[in-house]
């Protein structure tokens, strides 16, 4: 995750030696890499002949080689704890998985991200939810509604949950704007007349890309005399290849957006992508504290979102269009009047640029963020060794 690369290259160094521990490997592990020990299961320890033996078993083979490697990959694991000795674990994932499970120690304080809420970290299940409140005394929301949720569904005290979002790199934002050869309008075969209503994410039912869609054919329909064009950044191949993603496919022509909507794919620099656009849109219907509207505000764009993430803050109100309502016809209403006045635009980008920079701005916010830490430790009785060895 994008936010761990920022946790680590910010982390006071004076107080803290950290360490990585992953499943598998992505596009930021050379970011890990670059700033703390990284150790990665799946690019260190899983054999290439085990993964094509795996591809080409039965189902009863691949439920042995499964069983085998969850013996060796919680092994390796427990190694790994071992070396390392760490003062606290943070836990920076939901999903399932099961080497991870041998991570815990009742004698090292362990605290829990949570990144998801509501209908996306329900679809993990009623075990792995358990699992994940579980491994934890402690816990991290950014925003105000997994914070409630937190504590409404999950039974999680007040008193163990800290409100903490590691922003926006602007190291980030000013070295990807600054390359001379990055995406232009031209090379999507957009056209300066056209106003470019972008979103960015990947193609599935909680970012809500079919919602984004039927709003935009209801812009398409009243624009007037202002040409549109729609940009969604996001998408690898196997979500279009999907079930939803084909459907998504066949809405677009079923509305007659196709001259008018394009989808770019993944996309691993966003803040060309996101220079292209007039207006940025978050359609999300369930997303705890989704980044790339921070992203967005953080070049100037002004933004519309339903009330997810920032938007659910009051200290955001007047920095975005917050629709209540999650339906096409709301978004379509909250982006039109932006559409209209360009004024508008330039004063909500502004507005939005500076809440994201005077709140959001990562190295800051790792301050805070590892004064939470350093409060687990200290509670948890291992300060005075925690102290001794930082």
């Amino acid at each position: 995750m994008r936010v761990l690369s920022y946790i680590l290259k910010y982390l006071d160094r004076k107080r803290f030696a950290p360490t990585v521990i992953a499943w598998e490997g992505g596009d930021l592990l050379p970011e890990y890499r670059r700033y703390a020990p990284t150790y990665v299961y799946g690019d260190e320890k899983r054999h290439s002949w085990l993964t094509s033996l795996e591809r080409s078993s039965s189902g009863a083979l691949k439920r042995m080689i499964a069983r085998r490697e969850k013996r060796y990959g919680r092994r390796w694991m427990q190694s790994m704890m071992g070396q390392i000795q760490p003062h606290l674990i943070v836990h920076n994932y939901h999903a399932a998985i099961p080497l991870f499970e041998g991570a815990p120690n009742p004698d090292v304080p362990a605290i829990q991200t949570v990144f998801m809420y509501g209908a996306a970290l329900n679809s993990l299940g009623t075990a792995q939810i358990e699992k994940l409140v579980g491994r934890a005394t402690h816990f991290i929301c950014e925003g105000k509604n997994v914070r409630e949720y937190a504590h409404d569904c999950l039974g999680i005290p007040p008193g163990q949950i800290s409100t903490v979002c590691v922003g926006v790199d602007l190291a980030v934002r000013n070295h990807q704007l600054g390359k001379a050869k990055r995406v232009r309008r031209s090379d999507l075969g957009i056209s300066e007349k056209e106003l470019v209503i972008a979103t960015c994410g990947p193609l599935n039912y909680h970012k809500a890309p079919d919602i984004w869609l039927k709003a935009a054919a209801l812009l398409q329909a009243r624009r007037n005399q202002q040409p549109l064009k729609f940009i969604w950044i996001g998408g690898t191949e196997r979500q279009l290849e999907g079930l939803y993603g084909r459907s998504l496919l066949r809405l677009r022509g079923e509305l007659g957006l196709d001259p008018h909507v394009i989808i770019t794919g993944y996309q691993q620099e966003v803040y060309p992508y996101l220079d292209l656009c007039d207006i940025y849109v978050q359609p999300s219907r369930d997303d705890a504290f989704p980044h790339a509207i921070l992203e967005a505000m953080a070049i100037g764009k002004p933004a519309v979102s339903f009330r997810q993430g920032v938007a659910a803050e009051d200290y955001a109100k007047d920095a975005l269009v917050c629709v209540d309502i999650v339906s096409p016809e709301a978004l379509a209403n909250g982006i039109a009047g932006l559409i209209d006045h360009p004024l508008g635009r330039q004063k909500l980008g502004e507005a939005g640029r500076t809440l994201i920079e005077t709140r959001f701005e990562a190295a800051a916010t790792v301050r805070t963020y590892q004064d939470v830490l350093t409060a687990v430790i200290e509670k948890s009785g291992q300060g005075h060794h925690f102290r001794q060895t930082q």
